[in-house]
């Protein structure tokens, strides 16, 4: 036969314990049930801010397409000025002529067909860095103006 002492500790183990044992589960239910209603809360926000990130993005898509329209319309009509501009320039000469006074003109220290292709060179190369930085500066000036227009994010 097994001891009292065992018998009379098994059995106040299981009265002590079983108090003990629904304590717990209730606390771990009322847990569980915090728990829940927080992944709900932060699903529901999530999915709001999802909504909002949507809304802001197609808007954001939309005034990019017309600053690009607009910097595209720009830089053609920017295009097409510095190319009249340089037309003319060519039509006319680099040089100007020779004083109307001067006796030989000929006799000038230098090629002037050359030197004309030279300087034509030189404005040609020029103005490429010219379109290229002025078509860069469109571009920063539409980034610009796009972020001024920006709506503030959501709170």
């Amino acid at each position: 036969m097994p001891n009292l002492n065992w018998i009379i500790f098994i059995i106040g183990l299981g009265i002590g314990a079983a108090p003990a044992w629904f304590y717990q589960g209730a606390r771990i239910d009322a847990v569980q049930a915090k728990y829940d209603l927080f992944v709900e809360q932060v699903k529901s926000i999530g999915e709001l801010a999802e909504a909002d990130a949507k809304h802001a993005d197609a808007i954001n898509n939309k005034r990019k397409e017309k600053t690009d329209a607009e910097l595209k319309k720009i830089a053609a009509d920017n295009a097409g000025l510095a190319k009249r501009l340089r037309d003319a320039r060519a039509r006319g000469g680099y040089l100007p002529g020779a004083a109307a006074g001067a006796s030989h003109p000929d006799r000038i220290c230098f090629d002037r067909a050359g030197l004309e292709s030279t300087m034509g060179f030189i404005d040609a190369g020029g103005a490429g860095i010219a379109e290229k930085g002025n078509a860069a500066r469109l571009g920063l000036d539409g980034v610009k103006r796009w972020a001024q227009d920006a709506p503030l994010p959501p709170h």
